[in-house]
């Protein structure tokens, strides 16, 4: 049982003992690196990300190309009340996406989206067994 930061051990002669932690020479060295090593490392993917933000608003601003285009073969889904499924082909669509590295203004980088040639859209009609809905 924890308690307050330590452990509570009826069965030993000390009612509490501390938690191990980066006590002595080579474990406080190993401990402070890690957490140098974790800030390090967020620092860096804030600022890798905030410069690909800052690129596509430069872009933006002159318009130099920022965003592409994706055209996906939309396919629906509808779920019928009886629980059947019922598929129908959309068509196809073209989508805008960010060129950049990762995803910015909730859109997929066009990279990404470029993986994927289909979007399919799930449609449910509602449950017939929910007495709400009548």
């Amino acid at each position: 049982m924890r308690v307050a930061g330590r452990v509570f051990n009826p069965e030993s002669g000390h009612s509490f003992r501390q938690l191990p932690s980066c006590a002595g020479s080579r474990a406080e060295l190993t401990c402070k690196a890690v957490k140098r090593g974790l800030i390090v490392l967020v620092l860096v993917v804030a600022a890798v990300y905030g410069g690909d933000f800052l690129w596509l608003r430069y872009r933006m601003a002159t318009n130099r190309n920022a965003f592409g285009s994706v055209t996906y073969d939309v396919y629906y889904t509808v779920r019928l009340k009886n629980g059947k499924f019922e598929f129908s082909y959309g068509g196809q669509q073209t989508f805008e996406c960010p060129r950049s590295l990762f995803p910015q203004y909730l859109e997929k980088p066009c990279w990404y989206a470029r993986r994927k040639k289909d979007l399919n859209i799930e449609i449910d009609s509602g449950d017939p067994h929910n007495p709400s809905l009548f």
